[in-house]
C-alpha cells in the first residue's frame, strides 16, 4: 500500500538528516522505524492479552494464594 504522510518542518528535517547520516533514503528510514515500532507494540499487546487470559484461567488459584 502506498501512503503519503505529512510531516511538520522540524520532523521532516530530522528525518532527512538522520537518513543522510545512515546513508539510506528517508522513505527507507521511515519504513524501518514504523516496522520496529509496530513490532514492539504488537509484542507488548500480545503479552498483555496473554497475561489477562492466564489470570482469568488461574483466577481461583491466585485468589486462594492471595494474589
Amino acid at each position: 500500500m502506498a501512503m503519503n504522510v505529512s510531516l511538520d518542518e522540524a520532523l521532516s528535517v530530522a528525518l532527512l538528516v538522520q537518513a543522510e547520516s545512515e546513508g539510506v533514503a528517508p522513505q527507507a528510514l521511515a519504513t524501518r522505524v514504523l516496522r520496529d515500532y509496530l513490532t514492539a507494540e504488537g509484542h507488548r499487546l500480545g503479552v498483555a492479552v496473554t497475561a489477562r487470559e492466564e489470570a482469568a484461567r488461574w483466577r481461583d488459584l491466585l485468589e486462594r494464594l492471595g494474589g
